[in-house]
């Protein structure tokens, strides 16, 4: 269930005066700040002289601090259950849709990229890194981060509060949407971007759905593994 805030003590939680009203705030400036930073500023820039392998690194963990942050949040300055962004218990259904809607993806892939290629756009193109120089170990803790800190992030957070601080569960939907590409934007070319334009309509449509984060937690990382490893693999 989702929490409910407002401008006015009548319609729900003040947004100014009250803990809570404060928490969504300081939520909503660590889930749409830090990313944007990350986007902005790559972890390289803060350290010249460090190699590819550590600033991945260093990347990967402020993502991962920023989903606990955003967790710790919710639970202890909102005081809401981490089931109002999806955190449920995991069901054995939800599970099974999440291994579907993954494999519904993968097989999409190669369809979309035909089509972008057909009109000279290379989808499989990243801009600011070479994956091939990373150890398989952090190819693997990528795919796992995509697929739990981004949907903690952009479907479990940014969607479910958006949503609910504007009164409408379809705009939040559309705004972590439209947060979720500019993002990747400086990562990947634009090729690529169309794919995760797609695929990010694909989960989110898939949450709105289910409302079960595990389900776009399996279905995310299904496919970013499977990509991630096909891209570090691949031959020269």
């Amino acid at each position: 269930m989702s929490t409910t805030y407002s401008n006015t003590p009548e319609g729900g939680t003040n947004l100014t005066t009250s803990v809570k009203g404060r928490a969504l705030w300081a939520g909503l400036a660590l889930a749409l700040g830090v990313p944007t930073l990350l986007a902005l500023y790559s972890p390289k820039s803060w350290f010249p002289g460090a190699g590819q392998t550590v600033s991945v690194a260093i990347g990967e963990l402020c993502f991962w601090l920023l989903a606990a942050a955003l967790l710790l949040t919710v639970r202890f300055g909102e005081r809401s259950p981490w089931s109002s962004m999806g955190l449920g218990k995991p069901r054995w259904a939800g599970l099974g849709w999440g291994l579907v809607a993954g494999l519904a993806l993968l097989l999409l892939y190669p369809l979309i990229q035909g089509l972008l290629k057909a009109v000279g756009l290379d989808p499989s193109q990243m801009n600011s890194l070479d994956l091939k120089t990373l150890p398989p170990w952090m190819v693997i803790g990528m795919a796992l981060r995509a697929g739990i800190v981004e949907e903690v992030l952009f479907r479990g957070y940014l969607l479910e509060r958006l949503g609910t601080l504007f009164g409408q569960r379809q705009l939040g939907a559309l705004l972590s949407l439209i947060f979720f590409v500019a993002v990747h934007a400086r990562s990947w070319s634009a090729g690529h971007l169309i794919f995760v334009a797609i695929a990010g309509a694909f989960l989110t449509g898939l949450y709105l759905w289910r409302r079960d984060l595990w389900t776009n937690i399996l279905a995310h990382t299904l496919t970013d593994g499977v990509g991630l490893l096909a891209l570090r693999f691949a031959p020269a």
